[in-house]
């Protein structure tokens, strides 16, 4: 039958099978993560509590609640270390990498300048100058490498035991005269020297 447990936090009381009244407890729940929720005089009180909660937005992590609320945490890192993507976090969806423009990035190629970012790829800028104004060397670059400046002084030897060849870095090819030893191809003379 009906009967009253004498507590005002039940309802629907009525005795069981064994005669004892029993009551059905009154549900107190706010749906607030960050409050503990309880009945006190057949009322639902409401106290601040702490601990991890979900504000919602996936930007945030390590949410906590404070005062009741739940408050957002550190910020979410979305830098994926790519030059050709714009990098920011939306609050539903989460990391977003748009494609980018203008930024500066490094194509691989050690023989191309000004790279930049076209529309998400990197793409290389013009030729990287390897000239080094030394007509000594011949110039080239190596993808790879870069620049390359082959020496070229050796290209200079004419053969000619009576000069000195060597390579100026703006005239090029220069022979200069020696007195070495030397043999003019007679047997008739001895002590042959350059002149």
């Amino acid at each position: 039958g009906v009967c009253d447990d004498g507590n005002a936090c039940t309802s629907g009381d009525a005795c069981d099978d064994k005669g004892a009244c029993i009551g059905v407890a009154k549900v107190c729940d706010d749906g607030n993560v960050c409050s503990a929720d309880s009945c006190k005089d057949g009322a639902c009180v409401t106290t601040a509590a702490d601990g991890a909660c979900s504000d919602g937005d996936v930007c945030s992590l390590n949410d906590v609640c404070k005062d009741g609320a739940c408050t957002a945490g550190s910020a979410k890192s979305c830098d994926d270390g790519k030059a050709c993507t714009t990098d920011s976090c939306d609050a539903a969806k989460g990391c977003v990498f748009a494609a980018a423009s203008g930024n500066a990035c490094d194509d691989g190629d050690a023989c191309t300048a000004n790279d930049a970012c076209n529309d998400g790829a990197c793409v290389g800028g013009g030729a990287t100058a390897c000239d080094d104004s030394d007509v000594c060397t011949i110039d080239a670059c190596d993808p790879k490498t870069g620049c390359l400046h082959d020496n070229q002084s050796d290209k200079c030897k004419d053969d000619n035991v009576c000069t000195v060849d060597s390579c100026d870095k703006t005239k090029g090819c220069v022979y200069g005269a020696n007195t070495l030893p030397c043999e003019d191809g007679s047997v008739c003379t001895k002590g042959d020297t350059c002149a």
